[in-house]
């Protein structure tokens, strides 16, 4: 029963282990939270990009939209310098890169206070 309980709880463990998502240059919004260097997060997550940097509003409509996956045993990701997800190899992680869309909603600004 102990055994079974250990393994239970280390299961858990793993599943519930968080990948670090790197911001390269720039801030983000991902989920609705401001990130200006990195945040743990786990896959998938909506990610806004392309922000004005100089509007000091808090809530503002972004540049760009990325609904964001990657195989959950990765540790580290990278959102680059030209708006696109990046393993810890610098390899592109199927194609993912924000993409300019047409009627965004308002979000958390990252460059607010």
């Amino acid at each position: 029963m102990v055994k079974i309980l250990c393994l239970a709880a280390l299961g858990l463990a793993a599943l519930s282990q968080a990948t670090k998502l790197h911001v390269n240059k720039g801030y983000i919004t991902v989920d609705d939270a401001a990130v200006r260097s990195s945040i743990d997060v786990s896959p998938p997550v909506t990610i806004y990009a392309r922000f004005d940097g100089s509007s000091n509003k808090e809530r503002v409509k972004p540049g760009c939209k990325l609904q964001a996956k990657w195989p959950s045993n990765y540790g580290d990701i990278y959102f680059g310098e030209d708006n696109c997800l990046y393993d810890s190899k610098g390899q592109n992680i199927n194609g993912q890169c924000c993409k300019p869309s047409g009627n965004l909603p308002e979000v958390r600004n990252p460059y607010y206070g």
